[in-house]
C-alpha cells in the first residue's frame, strides 16, 4: 500500500506468502531511484528474504518452456501471446524467450548488435510488453535470454575500433590478446568478447540487464555463456545479482553454465544447467544411444548432476540439435518426459516439445503446424499436473529447496 511517510511500519505476521516492499527516493533536484526488498512470512512470522543467498518460492515449483518467436507464427511475439492460454493449459509457469535483442539479418540472435534494442522480427516493443502483461495474468512469468559475454563484430562499439590503432574509445571495450586482436571462444570469430576488468564495460552490462527490468518488466533471464565473464572477472555476478535483485528481488537468475561447477550457484545465480563436466554438453549426452544400458547411464548421470544449486533439467533446448521425438522415437520420448518432470530442479520444455515437433533450431526453422500426431501434448500435461498437484513431488521439490538454502552462501 502507498505511503509517504518517512517510516514505514509492517505487521509482525501476515498471512503465509512472499511480499515485496518497493521505495522510491526523489531528491530536491527531481532525481530518483527505487529499490526493493522481499518478505516471506511463514507460520506467522514475517522475515526479509537474503537476495544474495535465497530465492522467490515460485522458481522451485517453474516449469519453463522456451520460446522461438518465429516458431509460433509470422508476426513472432504476438503469434505467443495468442498461444498463452494453450501454454497456461499445459501447465507452463515460465516463459524462457529466445534471443530478441537486435542482431544482424539471419541470425538466431546471439551476435549482439544492441543491448538496448528489439530486433524487428519477433516484434516492437508493445509487442513485448503486450506478451508480458499477458502472460502475468494468466500466472506466467516471462525471462529473456541475454548475452553478456561477447558483442557481435558488427556492433558499432566494434566497428569503431577497427583500423583506428587504439584511438577508438571502445577500443579497452573487448577483451585482447598480446597482439592487440579481439579474442573470441571457439570458432566464433564474429563474436568478440568483452573486457571485463573495464568497469565500463561491467556497467555497460548492469546496465543493458536493468533496462529490460525497468522498462518492461521482465522476470528474470536466462544468461548465455555465463562462464566466459566468470573467467575474466570472477566478482562480477556477485556485484550484477546484487544490483538486479534490488529492483525486482524475485527475478530467476539462470547461468548456461555445468551445475557439477560449483561456482555459478554460490556466486549471482538462481539455477543452473544439467551439463556434464565438458562445457556445453548435455548431462544425458548418449544415455538413450544404447537400448541395453538406457537405464545404467541415467542413474549414472543422475547421479553426477547432483549439486547443491538448483538444477535446470531438459530434453532438447537451442543447442541439442535435432529434436527428442526425432531422435529417439514416441516410446522414449514419453519415459524421457516422465523422468524430466519427476525429478527435483527445474524442468524446461522447448518450443513443440509437448507435440513432438520436428526441426532444428538453427537451421532457419519454419512455423509449426500444432498438430498433436503422438497425443503427447496430454501426456505432458498429466506429467506437469501430477508435479503440481501431488503432495509427495511437492514435499520432494520443497525438501531439495529448503536443503539449497541451507546450504547456499554466495562469496563476495
Amino acid at each position: 500500500m502507498p505511503a509517504n511517510d518517512p517510516r514505514i511500519e509492517l505487521p509482525a505476521s501476515a498471512p503465509d506468502g512472499e511480499y515485496i516492499v518497493r521505495l522510491k527516493v526523489t531528491d530536491a533536484a527531481g532525481r530518483s531511484d527505487e529499490g526493493a526488498v522481499m518478505l516471506r512470512s511463514q507460520g506467522g512470522v514475517l522475515r526479509a528474504v537474503d537476495p544474495l543467498r535465497d530465492h522467490s518460492a515460485w522458481i522451485d515449483r517453474a516449469v519453463v518452456y522456451g520460446v522461438v518467436p518465429a516458431l509460433f507464427g509470422p508476426r513472432g511475439l504476438a503469434d505467443v501471446t495468442a498461444r498463452l492460454d494453450q501454454l497456461s493449459d499445459l501447465g507452463i509457469t515460465a516463459l524462457w524467450l529466445a534471443p530478441i535483442t537486435e542482431s544482424p539479418p539471419g541470425d538466431f540472435g546471439y551476435a549482439v548488435t544492441d543491448y538496448f534494442g528489439l530486433r524487428r522480427s519477433p516484434g516492437a516493443g508493445e509487442d513485448l510488453r503486450e506478451l508480458i502483461r499477458a502472460a502475468h495474468a494468466r500466472g506466467i512469468r516471462v525471462i529473456m535470454d541475454f548475452v553478456p559475454n561477447h558483442l557481435s563484430d558488427q556492433h558499432p562499439y566494434f566497428t569503431d575500433t577497427i583500423g583506428g590503432a587504439g584511438g577508438s574509445p571502445y577500443f579497452d571495450f573487448f577483451a585482447r590478446g598480446q597482439n592487440g586482436s579481439a579474442e573470441h571462444y571457439f570458432d566464433w570469430s564474429n563474436l568478440k568478447n568483452l573486457n571485463y576488468s573495464n568497469p565500463e564495460v561491467q556497467r555497460l552490462v548492469i546496465e543493458a540487464f536493468a533496462h529490460w527490468v525497468r522498462e518492461f518488466d521482465v522476470d528474470g533471464f536466462r544468461v548465455d555463456a555465463a562462464w566466459g565473464p566468470r573467467q575474466r572477472a570472477p566478482d562480477f555476478w556477485p556485484r550484477w545479482r546484487a544490483e538486479l535483485k534490488r529492483i525486482k528481488p524475485d527475478l530467476l537468475l539462470l547461468a548456461e553454465a555445468s551445475a557439477r561447477d560449483p561456482y555459478h550457484g554460490h556466486n549471482g545465480f538462481d539455477a543452473v544447467y544439467d551439463w556434464t563436466d565438458k562445457l556445453g554438453e548435455w548431462a544425458w549426452h548418449g544415455a538413450f544411444e544404447d537400448e541395453a544400458n538406457t537405464a545404467r547411464r541415467l542413474r549414472a548421470a543422475i547421479e553426477a548432476s547432483a549439486s547443491d544449486a538448483l538444477v535446470l533439467r531438459f530434453l532438447e533446448n537451442n543447442d541439442t540439435g535435432a529434436r527428442f521425438r526425432s531422435r529417439y522415437r514416441l516410446g522414449r520420448t514419453r519415459v524421457a518426459a516422465a523422468m524430466l518432470l519427476t525429478l527435483p530442479g527445474i524442468p524446461c520444455l522447448y518450443t513443440g516439445q509437448e507435440i513432438g515437433a520436428a526441426y532444428e533450431p538453427y537451421k532457419d526453422p519454419r512455423q509449426i503446424a500444432w498438430d498433436d500426431v503422438d497425443g503427447l501434448r496430454g501426456w505432458y500435461q498429466r506429467l506437469i499436473a501430477l508435479r503440481r498437484d501431488n503432495p509427495v513431488c511437492d514435499r520432494v521439490i520443497s525438501a531439495c529447496a529448503m536443503s539449497l538454502r541451507g546450504n547456499r552462501s554466495l562469496s563476495m
